[in-house]
């Protein structure tokens, strides 16, 4: 396999078509296409997903985009963690990263192409809900005048950011050992809950998910209208008894310092992609297989517990002296495997099967 300079563009790219065929992808579009439909009911509908007191906007193109926006954003931040955190394992699983590590391609490029297919995943999502967002529009019927900047200005400062940091996250997690297992997910849950919740303050770093500067755009715009509202700003699924109020609301318009905030966080999210260069293995051998072999002996070892005829050394005992591993190297092969169903690694160069690689330590039994 050769490796040129895009390669780990043409790898992320290979790897979400892959992930755009498996079930997962297509059951959390259907799941944000349904919470798009959730996030602007029915006018006389008895829920809302976004609400300020007694009041919500009429569904024009910046009400509409903004209300799933906002929706998906936390959606896909939950949800798109585990649809795209499984990319390296499967990598390791499947022999795909033994053959990368036979190619020029660095661990940063490997994080970097990982990260980048996390964020095709997860965009394609947040491409599907914009979509969603105008079909929704043009169906509710309250205003069917289409303005496309104020349409997709909300998934491009909002929903993207954020699901840009759940790509870096989902990455991160798989790249720490106590992350990369079921820990991870349960970890992840509490993260998102803390992102989710402190996220919207006006003090959140970085703007947070960048929801309080839009809420403060519709408040000022409700006033500015002189619309009396008893109550705060909610996000999530809500009861009501009787159909909201509405007000009109032309969306909002992002100052330097928010797209600032916002840049800020994607690059935060690129910094927690590529810091596990620092550490990651890219699938060497000499740091992965030689785990796996240790624990293939001591597997062996436990099966054979026990069993007549079969005597294991000490690790330490080589002929009386004391040299770490010895005693593994003089098991012959043939034995063990006929007992166990494992074959021991051996040496290069060193016997061949069903031959000892060398004599047994005192007290072993040959059958």
């Amino acid at each position: 396999m050769a490796v040129t300079v895009g390669a780990p563009h043409r790898l992320a790219v290979a790897d979400f078509l892959d992930r755009a065929r498996r079930p997962a992808y297509g059951a959390t579009l259907a799941t944000a296409v349904a919470l798009g439909w959730l996030a602007v009911p029915a006018a006389d509908a008895r829920w809302v997903v976004i609400q300020i007191g007694d009041h919500r906007g009429v569904y024009n193109s910046a009400y509409t985009g903004t209300a799933i926006a906002l929706a998906g954003a936390l959606w896909l931040m939950l949800i798109g963690f585990y649809v795209v955190r499984n990319g390296v394992s499967r990598d390791h699983a499947t022999g795909v990263g033994r053959l990368l590590t036979a190619t020029p391609l660095t661990r940063t490029g490997y994080l970097g192409a990982r990260f980048l297919s996390n964020v095709l995943v997860l965009g394609s999502m947040v491409g599907v809900l914009a979509v969603t967002a105008l079909v929704l529009q043009l169906a509710r019927g309250e205003d069917t005048a289409v303005d496309p900047v104020a349409l997709l200005t909300p998934f491009a400062v909002v929903t993207l950011p954020a699901v840009i940091l759940t790509a870096a996250c989902a990455l991160l997690f798989e790249a720490v050992p106590l992350l990369g297992a079921g820990l991870g997910n349960v970890v992840w849950f509490f993260v998102w809950m803390v992102l989710a919740m402190g996220g919207q303050g006006a003090n959140a770093p970085l703007g947070g998910i960048g929801v309080h500067d839009v809420v403060r755009s519709m408040r000022d715009d409700v006033l500015a209208g002189k619309v009396k509202v008893s109550g705060e700003f909610s996000l999530g699924l809500t009861l009501v008894e009787e159909p909201l109020r509405t007000f009109v609301w032309d969306g909002y318009v992002p100052d330097g310092a928010y797209l600032l905030d916002r840049a800020g966080l994607v690059l935060v999210a690129v910094a927690l992609a590529l810091v596990p260069a620092l550490w990651f293995h890219r699938f060497d051998p000499d740091r992965v297989w030689v785990k796996r072999i240790a624990a293939l002996v001591e597997d062996a070892r436990s099966r054979s517990a026990g069993v007549p005829g079969v005597a294991w050394p000490s690790p330490y005992d080589q002929g009386g002296g004391q040299g770490v591993g010895g005693g593994f190297q003089d098991v012959p092969v043939g034995e063990t495997r006929g007992q166990n169903g494992h074959g021991v690694p051996r040496p290069p160069g060193h016997g061949g099967p069903g031959r000892p690689l060398g004599p047994l330590p005192r007290g072993g039994a040959r059958r």
